[in-house]
């Protein structure tokens, strides 16, 4: 044996050194990254074998990929070292090699490349891989609530690539062998791996597994929010190639992408949110889904309204009509009972009081599938009385909408936002040292799991600095303006005019406490 190569262990670098044609060189360094631990093989790699090496690449069946009959050299660079320059003995066949035969399915490896460059190749998250691995529930027609896992999506691609225990491992090999690059949040592909032909094949079961792991209702997953966040980005890059490519959906991954698109439309920005409705409520249409059609446009209502388009958001309700055919649910009775609490909030915001009265009175609440209530419709309720209580309180009758707003307080999804308008009006009663003892323990739990920017603690913040001014305890106060965020850009109406509240209260307590520079300036800020 003469010299070892160079301990370069780059096999771009090793495939120059060998003098390989540039039309092999890319099926080199994909054998090589396919071979465990070929850093390992770079480095034993004998000179001997470098000089016969394109000799023994044409000695293999010409019928062998490139790519197959390198791997079958580098799995036994000894023995292809006795045939230093390229003479093979006459004796000698392909079996001497020792190799078994290429297997024309692909490794879990392979796949799982794959999936990963039909996912952007860079900036996979963490959670994604997390989530593949965790059973997700999801809610039937009838309101119930099941788990589904991802083996029972029953796709043959993603079963190759993630549909076994052994995904944590490979992932940590890739990682060893510097094929992933990982932080502590993502992973990308290094960029050591050779880029392939665009396979269209993947990007279905790609888009399947992101509606695999979205999350779908808050009540669901613990971090809802942040989640979508994360997983956002991948979904933009997957969806948008799916779309370019024009892959056709079928009818169950439809709804499936439907009801994700509809969770991506609860975050983001304003525009993206309505993109996302938008998009949602136009393939729910395609499919004649009337439950996914009334999701959908019950949340381009909201982003309608939420850019202060009132008008846009009830002309978005009243254009669609249920079908006569649609199959009763418990879900769908609770989409049509959204509908009419989006209807009665846009009333309420535009102070069309007497409408809202009518609609509230008059309008069918009552659920169609039984004479009983499920948890899920019990909450559409809910969300009726809090929306009508803003009438109640308009009108002064304080009283009136705190008793209401208190009998849907247990169960409620909406508990910030219930105790909040509690507070408020405890506040106009005159009662704000109660509104304070009602709202600090509610807040010491919400910093417990949620982040400091999110609206509900800044609502919950907002509402007890409220308190605390009325209540003549304007140091404390103080303190809590200090530690509130300021308006971020791209706020939603919500936002503005909860930030209006801030602004106005501080404006109070500054001008009560002689700090006339900040009470002027918080009147400007307006």
């Amino acid at each position: 044996m003469l010299k070892v190569v160079s301990s370069a262990t780059d096999p771009r670098r090793v495939a120059h050194k060998i003098g390989l044609k540039a039309s092999t060189i890319d099926a080199f360094v994909r054998a090589c990254l396919r071979i465990p631990g070929f850093r390992t093989h770079m480095s034993k790699l004998s000179y001997a074998v470098t000089q016969c090496f394109q000799s023994l690449l044409q000695s293999l069946p010409e019928s062998w990929t490139p790519e197959s009959r390198i791997m079958k050299i580098l799995a036994k660079p000894r023995d292809a070292g006795k045939h230093a320059g390229g003479n093979l003995d006459s004796s000698t066949t392909t079996s001497d090699f020792d190799t078994p035969k290429m297997d024309s399915k692909p490794t879990a490896t392979d796949s799982l490349l794959q999936l990963c460059r039909a996912l952007g190749a860079t900036d996979l998250p963490r959670v994604l891989w997390e989530e593949c691995c965790s059973p997700q529930k999801r809610r039937a027609l009838d309101g119930s609530v099941f788990s589904t896992r991802v083996s029972d999506l029953h796709d043959d691609y993603l079963n190759a690539a993630i549909g076994s225990s052994h995904l944590p491992s490979l992932l940590s090999s890739l990682e060893a062998h510097e094929i992933l690059v990982s932080s502590t949040t993502h992973y990308s592909l290094s960029r050591d791996v050779p880029p392939t032909l665009e396979d269209l094949a993947w990007y279905k079961p790609a888009l399947r597994l992101l509606c695999f792991v979205i999350p779908r209702e808050v009540d669901f997953h613990t971090r809802f929010s942040s989640t979508l966040h994360i997983l956002e980005p991948c979904f933009s890059y997957t969806w948008q190639r799916f779309r370019d490519n024009q892959i056709n959906l079928d009818v169950e991954m439809t709804a499936e992408v439907v009801e994700s698109l509809l969770s991506l439309s609860r975050i983001g920005s304003m525009s993206d949110r309505l993109l996302y409705a938008q998009q949602a409520r136009r393939l729910a249409t395609q499919k004649n889904d009337a439950m996914l059609t009334a999701e959908a446009i019950y949340e381009e209502s909201v982003g309608l309204r939420l850019k202060g388009d009132y008008s846009g958001s009830l002309r978005c309700l009243e254009v669609w009509s249920l079908p006569r055919d649609s199959q009763v649910g418990n879900r769908l009775d609770a989409a049509l009972g959204r509908l009419r609490v989006s209807k009665l909030e846009n009333l309420v915001q535009q102070e069309n009081f007497d409408a809202a009265i009518d609609c509230y009175m008059h309008a069918d609440w009552r659920p169609r599938a039984s004479e009983h209530l499920s948890p899920y419709l019990l909450d559409i309720l809910a969300m009726k009385t809090a929306t009508m209580t803003k009438v109640w309180r308009a009108r002064s009758e304080f009283d009136r909408a705190y008793k209401e707003l208190e009998l849907t307080l247990k169960g409620a999804k909406r508990r910030n936002l219930t105790l909040c308008a509690m507070a408020d009006c405890l506040i106009e009663m005159r009662q704000p040292g109660d509104a304070v003892d009602l709202l600090k323990p509610q807040l010491t739990a919400l910093k417990e799991h949620h982040p400091s920017r999110t609206r509900a603690l800044r609502r919950v913040n907002v509402s007890i600095a409220n308190a605390l001014v009325a209540a003549g305890n304007h140091a404390e106060a103080r303190r809590y303006f200090t530690d509130l965020v300021c308006l971020k850009d791209g706020a939603d109406v919500i936002e503005q005019m909860l930030h209006i509240r801030l602004l106005c209260s501080r404006a109070i307590c500054s001008q009560l406490c002689d700090d006339r520079a900040v009470a002027l300036q918080c009147w400007k800020d307006l």
